[in-house]
Order: C-alpha cells, then structure tokens, then sequence
C-alpha cells in the first residue's frame, strides 16, 4: 500500500459506537493493509447528547467506567477487539452535567487502563478549563488528555494555556494568517 511505504503505521479511527464503529471492520483493513488501525471507547455528547445512550443518564461515572475499562479488558462486544484509546465529545460551553459525567468516566477509564483521552472540545475555551479541572480532582495529569479540533479559536493563548498545563492539542488543519491578529 503506498501511504504505508510513505512510513504510515497508525491510524487511529474516532468513529464512536452509536456513529457506526466497527471494530470487525477496522481488524479485515489492518489485516488487507498492514497499518495498525486504533479503535476507541466512549460516548459522544456533542450534537446536544443525541447520541449518549439513556442508561449513561442514570449511571454513575464509576458505573459509565466499568463499562469501557469491560471493552479495554475483554474486548468490544465480543469481538476481542480491545479499544486503543477514549473519545469523548462534549457539547458548547459550560459544560452539561452529563458532559461533566462522561469527561470524570474519562478520566476514571485512564487511571484504570493507561488509554488516552482524545475529548472533542473545538473552540471551546471554557469547556477545556473545566476538564482540565475535572482530570485533576480525579487524579489524572494533562498529559493524558488530547484538546481534538482545536484550530478555530481567535487567539492561541487559550491553546498555550491548555498546553502550559501539559495537555496535548489536536488541530485539524493550519491555514495562512490563523494567528495573525497576536
């Protein structure tokens, strides 16, 4: 395959559960290509939570927890295929109790399995601090949590602040002039 003799080996595919991940899939195109092809664990409450399941309401973080530490352990429903990574997705600014909830199962999934947390965040300055804060009340360092697309913010301090604190930033694209304005 041409991009893998370009030195592509990863890639690490975000498609949530109630999107249509496939894990059986992602196993048959790593197998046919070579590249390792990452799947993850997590609930997805942007889009005004139209895709977090109803039982997460009623959960506990702890509970929200066993469930994806289950998929790290065992595998995704019964596939053997073990998540190498947690993606959440929050809506806008503050965040929601449940965007609070799945952000603390985040942080509790990593402190019991290592997997790093990729949050879709987006220009959401606010939402970043309150995860950031979230993370620590939980014990987990910045470092295992991923700012994902975080190109469209105005300034980049709020970025420098974000990775002043050890978290990682995933931007989708650099255009000319991004920061001019600074």
């Amino acid at each position: 395959m041409k991009v893998r003799g370009m030195g592509l080996s990863t890639v690490a595919d975000c498609t949530a559960a109630y999107f249509g991940r496939d894990p059986k899939l992602l196993k048959m195109l790593s197998d046919s290509t070579g590249i390792h092809l990452l799947t993850n664990t997590r609930y997805y409450a942007a889009a005004k939570d139209r895709y977090v399941p109803k039982s997460a309401y009623g959960e506990t973080p702890d509970q929200i927890a066993d469930r994806w530490v289950a998929k790290f352990e065992f595998g995704i429903e019964g596939t053997g295929i073990r998540p190498g990574f947690i993606k959440i997705g929050i809506d806008g600014e503050p965040l929601s109790e449940i965007d609070a909830k799945i952000v603390r199962a985040a942080a509790i999934t990593h402190r019991r399995t290592g997997l790093t947390i990729a949050a879709h965040t987006g220009n959401n300055p606010i939402a970043v601090s309150e995860q950031i804060r979230i993370l620590g009340e939980e014990g987990v360092h910045p470092s295992a949590w991923i700012w994902v697309h975080a190109q469209n913010l105005e300034s980049p301090l709020d970025l420098m602040s974000a990775a002043e604190a050890g978290a990682w930033i995933e931007i989708d694209g650099i255009r000319e002039g991004m920061y001019a304005n600074i």
